[in-house]
């Protein structure tokens, strides 16, 4: 199992055979593909922890939230805590692991590892836990009746040399070596927390999809039922087939040994043909490519075309960033591409590419 633990959005953890790399990061693709083709993790299933910044925290009383656009996950301590995760969110990292090559098996905060580590001994569980941050931080600590309890504080990481404050009764969670392993030990006791949605039953969550799962299952045993009388006689048709197959080969053979210079022109024709089909393989691979970056990135086309060896795509799209990802996984795939033009217009924007292929 690999660990990556998300800082601030700018620095990653990665705990690998128990060894902690760190690296610092402007964009999150490329870091994570560095790190795939340097440990080549495409087999291993990742858990993934994200600070707590990254998350909405809810300690006072709980109202109504929006589920439509947030992940909820409630806590049950001294009080409830509810924590809430932007779906958006959740859809943009599920698909930077994916179109990568990596297989997100967990996403978890760092605040519910460290209460993992209070609640089974891990580390020094009698002293409180103090998580700091650049904005504010939390504090971890249990009550006089042995409840655990989460407290929003006001507090920077720049604060810890103020002598104004005094941590002799709290230990301090930062970013050395031991504060991360604390943070990913804890994150491997967590078995409830887990912002991704867990599917069951073949795949399939959502009552109405367990319904049309029962239907497709009994149609095809009663298909499966209604054939199985046919075995004896489908046996002895692929029987025959294989021996006019076996036949077929042999006059194939005795024909090849007697073909004269004049069919030579025939298999050159078959050939050219077989060149035509691996040429319509490679534009399927670029089609599909389109419809990848459509379905991640909501990239919209307007004319595709191909002329001469080179692809013309003209599309549009609302949000730049799209556009960003879109123009990223472009170039690194096609290496010669010409951006011709890009046009705002009064709701999304316009675009044309060149791409020789």
């Amino acid at each position: 199992m690999i660990q990556i633990y998300i800082k601030n959005n700018k620095k990653l953890f990665l705990n690998y055979n128990n060894e902690i790399h760190l690296y610092e990061f402007d964009d999150l693709d490329f870091i994570l593909e560095e790190i795939l083709n340097e440990f080549d993790l495409s087999k291993h299933e990742i858990r993934v922890i994200l600070d707590y910044n990254e998350f909405i925290l809810i300690t006072e009383e709980i109202e109504q939230t929006d589920s439509n656009n947030y992940i909820i996950k409630d806590i049950k301590l001294n009080h409830n805590i509810r924590i809430l995760y932007e779906k958006e969110k959740l859809k943009i990292l599920k698909n930077t692991f994916k179109i990568i090559g990596l297989k997100l098996v967990s996403i978890n905060i760092d605040l519910i590892s460290l209460l993992n580590c209070m609640k089974n001994n891990i580390g020094n569980a009698n002293k409180n836990i103090l998580l700091l941050n650049e904005v504010n931080s939390i504090n971890l600590k249990k009550n006089s009746n042995n409840e655990y309890e989460i407290e929003l504080i006001e507090l920077k990481s720049s604060d810890v040399t103020n002598e104004n404050y005094d941590f002799d009764d709290i230990q301090l969670v930062m970013e050395n070596k031991n504060d991360i392993e604390l943070i990913f030990k804890g994150d491997l006791e967590e078995r409830t927390f887990n912002i991704i949605e867990k599917r069951n039953f073949f795949g399939v969550s959502k009552i109405w999809e367990r319904q049309i799962l029962i239907y497709v299952i009994f149609i095809l045993s009663f298909v499966i039922t209604n054939n199985i009388t046919k075995v004896d006689n489908i046996k002895q048709d692929m029987k025959k087939l294989n021996t006019d197959i076996s036949q077929m080969e042999k006059e194939y053979k005795n024909k090849r040994t007697q073909k004269k210079e004049s069919t030579l022109n025939k298999d050159l024709n078959n050939f050219q043909q077989l060149e035509m089909s691996i040429k319509r393989k490679e534009y399927y691979s670029f089609i599909k490519f389109l419809i990848d970056m459509n379905k991640y990135n909501n990239i919209w086309y307007l004319n595709v075309k191909y002329n001469k060896e080179k692809w013309i795509v003209e599309g549009e799209f609302e949000k730049y960033e799209q556009f960003d990802s879109f123009e990223k996984y472009m170039r690194k795939k096609y290496k010669n591409n010409t951006l011709n033009y890009i046009k705002d217009k009064d709701t999304n924007s316009i675009f044309e590419y060149a791409i020789d292929y």
